[in-house]
């Protein structure tokens, strides 16, 4: 499969889950995948201008884990903290690949992608789990009101 397919097909998944965390997740998820949608836009727009290197990537992922930093002490969500540890793990990455000679430039990007497929996985993995709880909640809620309905109607 030629390289720009897969980079188009993870631009489209990408989206797709942020899309779905927009408009099925809670406030935590919405802001993350604001976050990961800014920060995917961005790479895109700096790829298409032929301006991007590890060092703009670093940058980059810099801002995009103090952004989910922000949002896991505003929100105080397990999954946001996560987000913040596997940017600073591709942080990492950039600054291994920097410090070297260049030479494992094939095993970088691998790397580097893998991280961001695992930073959607866990966001579409918090979605999932906010929409299966709110959904749990309704139901209980509904489930609560039919019985109180049954216990105070008067016998017929």
């Amino acid at each position: 499969m030629p390289s720009f397919l897969i980079h188009h097909l993870n631009t489209i998944v990408a989206l797709a889950i942020c899309a779905l965390a927009w408009a099925k997740g809670g406030p935590s998820e919405r802001a993350g995948a604001a976050v990961v949608a800014a920060a995917w836009i961005a790479a895109l727009v700096a790829v298409s201008a032929n301006m991007i290197g590890p060092s703009m990537m670093m940058g980059l992922d810099a801002v995009t884990a103090a952004a989910f930093l922000i949002l896991a002490m505003r929100y105080s969500s397990l999954w946001l903290g996560l987000a913040m540890l596997l940017q600073a793990g591709e942080l990492s990455l950039h600054a291994a690949f920097l410090a070297g000679d260049g030479s494992g430039n094939r095993d970088y990007i691998i790397r580097v992608n893998l991280v961001s497929t695992a930073l959607l996985a866990l966001l579409l993995g918090a979605v999932l789990f906010a929409w299966g709880k709110r959904a749990w909640v309704n139901r209980r809620a509904r489930v609560a009101t039919a019985s109180a309905a049954q216990v105070t109607a008067p016998p017929a």
